[in-house]
């Protein structure tokens, strides 16, 4: 296993180029998302190449597929806990996983299911799915692509995981599932920021599911520091590429309107040091 190494902040431009061109000048135009942008990254040219690989892939491990999907001899920056390190994919991926466990633990008891909207390629239900603490629990992974859908579906048999799969659609908030049982434990993870603009019956389409809790591990914008120069880099990074400003706006006045509860964890991992994830763990009603 890859070792981390800490890193300096003043030496990220050292590491990752972006840095450079965050503080520059002639910064980068904003890259628009939409949902014909959405469909070419990830439809046409991500999962559909990584699927074309999977089929050609002997030994369906998703270790293998990590290897696959991220090039392992590069080892680049992270974030995590106000801190950088330098790692390889990989092992940056099992760190997210390891943490998303820490916060989906809490709420496994009595719990009828673990749901993923946003799902990609599977790679992080399928990660929780491995863990003897998840293995009781049914599994639901939502995508929005046909790509990413038969990707899960083939990696999902070779791991011997039960996985039902099926269409999500955040911008119209739409689901193709029709029988997921109440009181799952819902997560997303690097898939709410994609839109500009969260839609306003966001948190009415997660909680339609009646799940037991809703943890969103995504990037917040309103939670990203003004007064620190990360955290202004990080939120141009987000203006740049034109990710949603408006989840915790979103979820803290649904909570506030129908009496949830709102638990909030503050920029914690990011696989890229510039797009931390915060933890939104809501939904549960107060007494």
């Amino acid at each position: 296993m890859s070792k981390i190494r800490a890193v300096e902040f003043n030496k990220l431009p050292n590491i990752i180029s972006l840095t450079g061109n965050l503080i520059s000048k002639d910064s980068s135009p904003i890259r628009p998302k939409n949902e014909k942008e959405i469909k070419r990254e990830f439809q046409d040219e991500k999962w559909k190449d990584l699927l074309k690989k999977i089929k050609k892939t002997k030994d369906l491990s998703l270790h293998n597929i990590e290897k696959i999907q991220n090039d392992n001899l590069l080892k680049t920056a992270f974030y995590f806990k106000k801190r950088f390190y330098l790692s390889d994919n990989t092992r940056i991926h099992q760190e997210h996983i390891k943490l998303y466990s820490e916060f989906l633990k809490p709420y496994i008891k009595s719990a009828s299911c673990l749901i993923e909207f946003g799902a990609g390629y599977g790679s992080k239900i399928l990660g929780l799915s491995q863990n003897t603490e998840f293995s009781k629990l049914s599994l639901y992974a939502g995508e929005y692509t046909q790509a990413g859908c038969s990707c899960i579906k083939i990696l999902a048999k070779a791991l011997k995981a039960n996985v039902n799969v099926g269409f999500c659609d955040f911008i119209k908030c739409k689901s193709d599932f029709k029988k997921i049982p109440q009181n799952g434990i819902i997560f997303t993870s690097y898939a709410a920021h994609y839109m500009p603009q969260i839609p306003r019956n966001f948190a009415d389409f997660l909680l339609s599911f009646k799940p037991k809790i809703i943890i969103n591990f995504e990037p917040v914008y309103e939670l990203l520091d003004k007064k620190t120069i990360h955290g202004l880099l990080c939120r141009k990074y987000m203006e740049q590429n034109d990710y949603s400003k408006n989840l915790f706006s979103i979820v803290k006045k649904n909570c506030t309107k129908k009496n949830l509860s709102l638990k909030v964890t503050k920029n914690v991992i990011s696989s890229n040091p510039f797009l931390p994830i915060s933890v939104l763990e809501w939904g549960q009603r107060l007494k």
